[in-house]
């Protein structure tokens, strides 16, 4: 990974071997410390890129600017999904799941986030005690026993959803 975008107070922005986009901390982050907050348009219906912050609103990001520079309100786009991850998000920011090294990849469960992924896809990361491969469709479609695993980092809005299978 090499950065490619002038880095934030926390974060850059950088090109993964798989061709993706994502993003890594600039400096260590402490459990615990907000990484970045989510901004954008609200709305009530579920995109590829959009992030469910309660119920009913899910947060679109911002636009780029037009510059080709991505903002350091919508780089929250780019931080991708994993299994194990090191960040969650609590209403409207996200923050460090535990210490998270300079130049690490940030990543959140969006099963953690998403009642109903607008657009399901598989995932391959690398998570122990995980399938090689297997579907990422949202919080209402995980057993109970998943929703056992990420209970002390979901959202806010899927608490109540906990014990519901």
């Amino acid at each position: 990974m090499s950065p490619n975008l002038d880095p934030f107070a926390n974060l850059f922005l950088v090109e993964l071997e798989c061709g993706q986009r994502g993003v890594v901390a600039a400096r260590a982050l402490a459990a615990g410390e907000i990484i970045v907050e989510i901004s954008g348009r609200e709305v009530s219906t579920p995109s590829r890129y959009t992030l469910q912050v309660s119920e009913t609103v899910h947060v679109m990001p911002p636009e780029t600017n037009g510059t080709g520079h991505v903002q350091a309100t919508e780089v929250w786009k780019y931080i991708n999904h994993h299994c194990a991850p090191n960040a969650f998000v609590r209403d409207r920011a996200m923050f460090a799941l535990r210490d998270i090294a300079p130049g690490e990849e940030i990543n959140f469960n969006y099963n953690s986030t998403e009642l109903d992924i607008a657009s399901p896809f598989e995932c391959w990361c690398d998570a122990e005690g995980r399938e090689e491969r297997h579907l990422v469709r949202g919080f209402q479609y995980l057993s109970e026993r998943e929703r056992a695993e990420i209970a002390h980092y979901v959202a806010s809005h899927l608490l109540p959803r906990l014990a519901v299978v």
